[in-house]
């Protein structure tokens, strides 16, 4: 082993100009057992390597490595202790890399996973996501149709969706956030017979004519049966789907009656092609829950998606009882 040398006054300064450079380059020496490795590993030429390897050693006045003709290079001792200092210096430099990363990093969530049926994707939140992105770009918005209360449980309480729109109350190991009211209404095409006769005697004759209604089972097909009940009218389906859109396709292309979200036909009553029958107890409100799960009502993203929603639906909904509701406190959002 080559002797150690004691460096002067002048060379300790010279260990304040070491760079990270020539730190990673005696760590992959070290990795690799030689400097023609090394030197593939980092794609530098040999001679490259061993100039920054020879700086060092003149800084300190002693050799790092011992060098071993046909079996590659082992550490000296004061090579070792440079390894220890090139290893906390790239840690250092790591936690640096880390630390400056999460500061620069966007404010609020980088996504947002949220669960709805689809008539509330389509007349609720597909109008709301452009104008929610313009104002959160730092947050994505992903929305998956859900086709149960069954499957919104299970992906809410398993973390693989962030915000759910649930049958009001929603299950008890959720959390509900906000309630959205709609109001439903019974809808026709224009000029249908129905409109015609006396308000009083609607509810009678609805069982004359064609009606597409929500599928058994479904909260809206239990909440129009009980209308229906107490109106004293007859509902016979002769369409039943989970799809609005079908509905209202049956109205215009069928002519039949249907009992729909206001929202989904404001633009048909506007031009006329459809209207809303006067009659008993209509309009019905529809609520439904905005559920997260318990901890996770307070997050900015989730905060900043229920006010922009709440924002978009109050400019769209029919009237003031028509709305979303916060129940949970609401958060301020993150400073930007």
């Amino acid at each position: 082993m080559t002797p150690v040398s004691t460096p002067g006054p002048d060379q300790h300064r010279l260990l304040h100009g070491l760079t990270f450079d020539q730190l990673h380059a005696i760590r992959t020496i070290v990795a690799t057992g030689s400097f023609r490795e090394a030197s593939k590993i980092l794609c530098l030429t040999q001679p490259a390597i061993s100039q920054r390897v020879r700086q060092i050693e003149r800084m300190l006045g002693t050799p790092i490595f011992e060098r071993h003709s046909g079996v590659g290079v082992t550490l000296t001792t004061t090579g070792e202790k440079i390894l220890e200092f090139c290893e906390r210096s790239m840690e250092s430099l790591d936690a640096l890399t880390a630390d400056l990363e999460a500061a620069l990093a966007p404010p609020n969530d980088s996504e947002l996973r949220v669960m709805a049926p689809s008539d509330l994707i389509q007349y609720v939140l597909l109008p709301m996501l452009a104008p929610f992105h313009a104002r959160h770009p730092h947050v994505s918005a992903r929305v998956r149709q859900s086709a149960s209360r069954a499957e919104i449980v299970s992906m809410l309480t398993s973390g693989k969706v962030d915000l759910a729109f649930d049958r009001s109350p929603t299950h008890p190991s959720l959390t509900t956030l906000a309630r959205m009211n709609e109001h439903l209404y019974l809808v026709a095409p224009a000029g249908h017979e129905l409109v015609k006769i006396p308000p009083k005697d609607r509810p009678a004759a609805i069982g004359n004519y064609p009606f597409a209604a929500y599928a058994p089972g479904m909260r809206t097909w239990n909440l129009a049966q009980r209308w229906a009940a107490k109106v004293g009218a007859t509902i016979v389906p002769a369409i039943e789907t989970r799809n609005v859109t079908v509905m209202k396709q049956a109205v215009r292309q069928y002519g039949a009656l249907s009992i729909v979200p206001a929202i989904s036909v404001s633009q048909e009553i506007r031009d006329g092609s459809m209207v809303a029958v006067e009659i008993t107890d209509m309009p019905l409100t529809r609520t439904t829950a905005i559920a997260a799960r318990p901890g996770e009502e307070r997050t900015p993203a989730i905060h900043s998606f229920v006010e922009e929603l709440a924002a978009t639906y109050a400019q769209r909904s029919d009237s003031a009882t028509a709305g979303i509701r916060w129940l949970a406190p609401p958060v301020e959002p993150a400073a930007s």
